[in-house]
């Protein structure tokens, strides 16, 4: 029997442009922040950018703390200082949506 693996979705808004940083290079620093015994559990991964600074990462949903704490964590990407803040967690992606398209970026 094969159980399906539950996810969260956690909206994010950084600092910097996605285009500024490389997919990668994000992960491996949630990498180096939550070890690799709990990245592997949480499996995180960007799903969705709906602007320039706002993303959807999609994890497992008892590592979701972990990941959010990981992301605080993040302060330097690619040798450009960077901020990610989380705006909402929810367990579908239809909520994130909503949710998402109500946010207006001043900068």
């Amino acid at each position: 029997m094969i159980l399906k693996s539950k996810h969260r979705y956690i909206l994010a808004m950084s600092t910097l442009p996605i285009e500024a940083y490389s997919e990668p290079a994000l992960l491996s620093q949630l990498l180096a922040f939550m070890g690799y015994v709990a990245y592997a559990f949480a499996h995180p991964s960007i799903i969705k950018a709906f602007s320039s600074n706002l993303f959807v990462i999609r994890c497992n949903r008892s590592y979701e703390k972990q990941v959010i704490a990981a992301l605080a964590f993040v302060k330097e990407l690619q040798g450009k200082p960077i901020g990610i803040y989380t705006l909402k967690t929810s367990g579908t992606l239809k909520s994130i949506n909503g949710f998402a398209s109500t946010i207006t970026i001043k900068g």
